[in-house]
């Protein structure tokens, strides 16, 4: 015969809770009013350097925060020997690569080699001037790129070596064109109010960059394009394209930067033919 089954212990009983006079219940809320007010104003009363500390530690652990949120997980491990040497990658080559990170000049891609590459800002198109790589590619994505160059660890490359990526077609970079070609000017062949004819080959935000057959191209504001009397207040991509031509006179040569500012507005000083 089977026993009884047995019957569970009975739960204690929760002990009665003495009843809380109205005052008392007002006094207690009216404490924790206090204590709060009392951390506000320590908080308010704290050194401005240990407020700017606090602001600080908080924008890190935000900026940490976005990172872990972006981390792209590789397809294969950086040190794996499944991956192509740097002396494989031939210029202009075609390969697709995985957005890995952005940075304030560009991005870096995975494209399965020993290290990722670089996609300049200045790489990532040909006719406009990008300001910032979010317009063009975000981490996880993926893109088919041009390699520039590839240079192995060691000597130039460094310990690690070098990547260059490009999204621009090699025959449209103006990067391409040697510094030593003989039908380049160098900027020493140009003065101050020289008039030439150029074509515009890359338009930004604030102007254009003109070709007028110098080692560098020459900078164009827009409000010294001649055209900007009939288009004030419209957007520069709208009325200033690539391939335009333009007449302009020099502006400004900088040898030591490097740099040329061009202007389609014809200096005064220039003497004035007259008709007499």
């Amino acid at each position: 015969m089977d026993p009884p089954p047995s019957t569970p212990p009975p739960r204690p009983l929760r002990p009665v809770r003495p009843a809380i006079s109205p005052a008392l219940r007002r006094a207690i809320l009216r404490n924790r009013a206090n204590r709060s007010a009392a951390a506000a104003n320590k908080e308010r009363r704290l050194p401005k350097q240990v407020k700017k500390r606090r602001l600080l530690v908080r924008y890190k652990d935000a900026q940490r925060a976005s990172k872990r949120e972006l981390r792209v997980n590789r397809a294969v491990d950086v040190k794996s020997p499944d991956r192509r040497p740097l002396e494989d990658l031939r210029p202009d080559e075609v390969i697709t690569g995985q957005c890995i990170s952005i940075t304030a000049f560009g991005a870096y891609l995975d494209v399965n080699t020993s290290l990722d590459g670089l996609l300049h800002l200045r790489d990532m198109s040909a006719d406009t001037f990008v300001t910032s790589a979010d317009a063009f590619v975000r981490p996880g994505d993926f893109l088919d790129v041009y390699v520039k160059y590839a240079v192995p660890p060691g000597g130039a490359g460094g310990d690690r070596g070098k990547l260059a990526l490009s999204l621009v077609p090699p025959e449209e970079r103006w990067s391409e064109r040697p510094s030593d070609d003989p039908t380049l000017l160098p900027l020493d062949a140009f003065d101050l109010s020289d008039e030439v004819w150029g074509t515009v080959c890359m338009v930004n935000v604030y102007g254009a960059f003109v070709d007028i057959g110098a080692r560098v191209p020459a900078f164009l504001h827009f409000m010294d394009h001649p055209d900007f009397p009939l288009h004030n207040g419209e957007k520069v991509q709208e009325w200033i394209e690539k391939g335009q031509r333009v007449r302009v006179w020099v502006k400004d040569v900088d040898e030591d930067l490097q740099r040329l500012k061009v202007t389609g507005v014809r200096p005064t000083d220039l003497p004035v033919l007259g008709w007499d």
